[in-house]
């Protein structure tokens, strides 16, 4: 267990200890009362909505051994570390942190497929691994992921990082300062908060930039069309198909792949790393096309850092899908494919294409498509386009919800749908209506707002051995 210096706090932070008092034993960081477990420091973090110092009582009760604060309440008998900013006073100590662990760290970005890539890069590379939790990904989820690095316990860290603005990536970069970068692709998200995709591939070359000297960084070949990734150096690897020309780089920058499919569902990825001049060859479950792309970069990461093929071969017969990304549920006579966690266009059509594929047998579809969220003014341009790319058998039906539903249905009626099988939703609760004594299998997506694994019978159960994954 780590046990943190409170002197060393104050001089990684700026600030100052106020009422006298130390903190006798620092166990660990926490910026919620209600997950706060004792012996931690209590980030007092100002929010729009609330304050973090409108709770350093509670914080006291439930056993924090101080806090980080940027206004002192002398009238508490509490070690109090004052700063300016809670906030850049936390991402300092955790800088500060990072260059001290000694071990690899893998950052991981891109437009989707980063909580997927950064659990199997964890996976992989075994029980010695640090992971960011769920998808903590952001501003304060990175250096809170930063400070759980333990010197006696982890030789890696896999860092997952996410930005829906411009400026985040560049601040996360100067935290994780990777020794292996990660980038999943490049896809149209965020864009209220960025601009165009140029801008998201932008933001995320930082990452790459970023990657410590004599590190390497990973990403498929799709990220050449971005001026950004083909400026890197050599410390690229790309990955690209065995049959594909990509200019203007040796070959022993680019990992190469071919991807064979049997009629059991099981499908046998072939890699040729040029670090190692051999093919290594590794079976999955059915998985999407991003998926596959996801895995190949978490195997070429772990296959660098030293893990034996049968080692990968091993770890790979526990993977499941992480919670509503790719999931199957079954209750009664209906089957539920979950990948509803978030949506954006590239992930809804990559869903929807292992959808088809895994269940091309099953009988009838029930589509419940929820809005994609954060495309600015290309949100008409999107919906239409998915809308446009699914094809309705006689038997199947969609059901809309959202703000952007037309859009969507505008594309369903264009891709010569029957109207009659297209039904816009008011609101989420209404297709409990058509899900009742529905026999088929059912396909959930879309963006986080939507909440769409709340449509879920209760008693639907998980099934582990009948899973497909996608991006």
């Amino acid at each position: 267990m780590q046990i943190f210096d409170p002197l060393e706090l104050e001089k990684m932070s700026n600030g100052i200890w106020t009422n006298g008092k130390l903190p006798e034993e620092i166990r660990g960081f926490a910026f919620d009362t209600r997950e706060l477990k004792k012996g931690d420091l209590f980030l007092a973090l100002k929010g729009d909505i609330r304050d973090g110092h409108d709770y350093l009582d509670e914080a006291m009760r439930v056993g924090a051994v101080g806090a980080i604060v940027e206004k002192v309440d002398l009238n508490r008998n509490f070690p109090q570390l004052q700063v300016s900013n809670v906030l850049e006073a936390f991402q300092n100590i955790a800088r500060k942190h990072r260059e001290e662990f000694g071990g690899k760290i893998i950052g991981i970005t891109g437009s989707c497929g980063k909580t997927t890539t950064k659990d199997l890069v964890s996976l992989l590379l075994g029980e010695e691994s640090y992971k960011t939790f769920l998808n903590h990904n952001n501003l304060l989820g990175v250096p809170m992921t930063l400070m759980g690095l333990d010197n006696d316990l982890h030789k890696f860290g896999v860092i997952e990082a996410g930005m829906n603005i411009r400026g985040e990536m560049e601040c996360l970069v100067s935290m994780i300062r990777p020794d292996i970068s990660i980038i999943t692709n490049i896809f149209p998200v965020h864009l209220e908060g960025v601009g165009e995709i140029k801008d998201i591939a932008r933001e995320k070359a930082y990452l790459a930039e970023g990657t410590k000297q004599g590190g390497i960084v990973l990403f498929p070949k799709s990220c050449l069309e971005y001026e950004e990734f083909r400026s890197l150096g050599s410390k690229v690897r790309v990955l690209a198909k065995k049959e594909e020309v990509i200019e203007d780089l040796l070959e022993n920058q680019i990992i190469r792949y071919e991807i064979e499919e049997d009629l059991d569902d099981v499908i046998t990825i072939h890699l040729e790393l040029p670090d190692f001049a051999k093919i290594y060859s590794f079976d999955l479950p059915m998985v999407s096309e991003g998926v596959i792309i996801n895995v190949m970069l978490a195997i070429s990461t772990a296959l660098l850092l030293g893990v034996q093929p049968e080692e990968i071969r091993e770890r790979l017969l526990n993977w499941v899908p992480s919670k509503y990304r790719g999931e199957i549920y079954q209750s009664g006579k209906q089957i539920y494919y979950a990948d509803c966690y978030n949506a954006n266009p590239a992930s809804m059509l990559d869903a929807l294409g292992v959808f088809q594929k895994r269940f091309k047998n099953f009988g009838r579809y029930l589509y419940v498509l929820g809005c994609m969220g954060e495309l600015s003014d290309k949100a008409e341009l999107y919906h239409y386009q998915v809308g446009k790319s699914l094809k309705l058998r006689d038997e199947d039906s969609v059901l809309l919800l959202g703000r952007d539903a037309p859009h969507y249905f505008l594309g369903l009626k264009d891709a010569g749908n029957d109207f009659s099988q297209i039904i816009c939703l008011q609101n989420k609760e209404k297709a409990f209506e058509y899900l009742n004594g529905f026999e088929g299998a059912v396909f959930l997506k879309g963006s986080k707002p939507y909440a769409l694994w709340e449509l879920l019978p209760k008693e639907a159960a998980l099934q582990k051995s009948r899973k497909i994954i996608t991006c």
